[in-house]
């Protein structure tokens, strides 16, 4: 680390000192607290009428952190942090698991500034999301490699492991998606936060989540637009419940999913449920998130138009939650019931229409099925 001979400004350990934003600046205070010209101190700061108050702390030597490995066949063990052992004592403290080696060759998705592997705690599948944006230099929507074998331009990027003023910051970030998710009941159809891992080769961590055994949103709708007698028109409105009901449980939390029209919707090979993933990470935002029921339109709309044309009612709602009315006029338990008004009729369309196949049987002259009759897919 830069250590200068001489700081730009005395200051003793553990005493108040008022000091101006020009004074602050000379210190080069980072947002762990830490100042290249003091590398055995940390610091803590308020600001009060335009000067800042400031205490310079000594940094504790902590013994080593050693953390079960994702196998369970051993241990990993790195230098103990501030950061780590002011809040390892919180009665909320996630689990901790770590491994040795960055296991890329799992990758099993990325996005904009992360990207995710399978990994296995046990006999447990776990889905271990890191982000590359802490790495310096690169670029966001890139994947990571300390391969150089396997870098390939603008596809991947050689980097390496985090430096020891970088890797708080990791976890403090990955500690943010923990705390995220606490309030957050359970629920089939959102992916749960189980803990925290750690990487070593990385110098990194990142947080573990349930591994869904499903594929993306965007394939089971492509694969209606090219099948659409494959689902039965029930299974898709049952899709829409239960993502709705996912959405206003993360919108109840304060945890509203704004990042839906990304790949972040499963489903579940098992049943077909949907199941939300990369949400949380935030603060508690405000509740009642037009920009979450906005998206959920869009991709309701998708459902909807791979359905015969004469299914107006989801159609609409779905024109209705992209639209800018407030949350008041159109809230998740008011979309929850015209979902529920769509499938009873769909329901009472089939019972009507089994009805009057049985009078045809019989010799009744009704045709079998009405010219306003509701088609439903089979």
């Amino acid at each position: 680390m830069f250590s200068p001979s001489k700081p730009p400004i005395d200051i003793d350990f553990e005493k108040e000192m008022d000091l101006s934003s020009d004074e602050i600046r000379q210190l080069i205070i980072n947002s762990r607290g830490t100042s290249p010209f003091y590398p055995d101190s940390y610091f803590s700061y308020t600001y009060n009428k335009s000067r800042y108050t400031l205490v310079r702390h000594s940094l504790t030597q902590y013994p080593p952190l050693q953390m079960p490995h994702f196998n369970q066949t051993g241990v990993v063990t790195l230098a103990s942090f501030r950061e780590f052992e002011v809040r390892k004592h919180d009665p909320s403290f996630p689990p901790i698991y770590a491994m040795d080696e960055f296991p890329e060759d799992t990758l099993i998705g990325n996005g904009i500034i992360g990207q995710v592997h399978r990994v296995s705690l046990g006999t447990t599948p776990l889905v271990l999301k890191i982000e590359r944006t802490l790495h310096p230099n690169v670029k966001e929507g890139r994947r990571l490699t300390l391969n150089p074998s396997q870098a390939l331009a603008n596809h991947t990027i050689v980097v390496s492991p985090l430096s020891s003023e970088t890797m708080p910051e990791s976890f403090l970030k990955s500690l943010t998606y923990w705390e995220s998710s606490k309030d957050i009941p359970h629920s089939d159809f959102i992916a749960e936060i189980k803990g925290l891992g750690f990487i070593k080769e990385l110098n990194q961590w990142g947080v573990l989540y349930d591994y869904v055994d499903g594929y993306h949103f965007e394939d089971f709708r492509d694969g209606l637009k090219k099948h659409p007698d494959s689902i039965h028109y029930s299974t898709i409105i049952d899709i829409s419940i239960q993502l709705t009901e996912a959405l206003k449980i993360l919108d109840d939390a304060g945890q509203p999913h704004t990042d839906l029209l990304q790949p972040n919707i499963l489903i579940r090979k098992l049943n077909h449920a949907p199941v939300l993933i990369d949400y949380g990470g935030n603060r508690k935002k405000e509740h009642k998130c037009v920009e979450s029921r906005q998206q959920f339109g869009k991709r309701l709309a998708e459902l909807a138009f791979t359905l015969d044309d004469r299914v107006h009612d989801l159609k609409q709602l779905a024109s209705d939650c992209q639209s800018s009315q407030s949350f008041d006029q159109l809230s998740w338990d008011i979309i929850l019931m015209r979902l529920q008004q769509i499938k009873a009729m769909s329901i009472s369309s089939v019972t009507k229409i089994g009805l009057l196949d049985l009078k045809n049987q019989s010799g009744d002259s009704t045709p079998s099925r009405p010219s306003n009759a509701t088609t439903v897919k089979k």
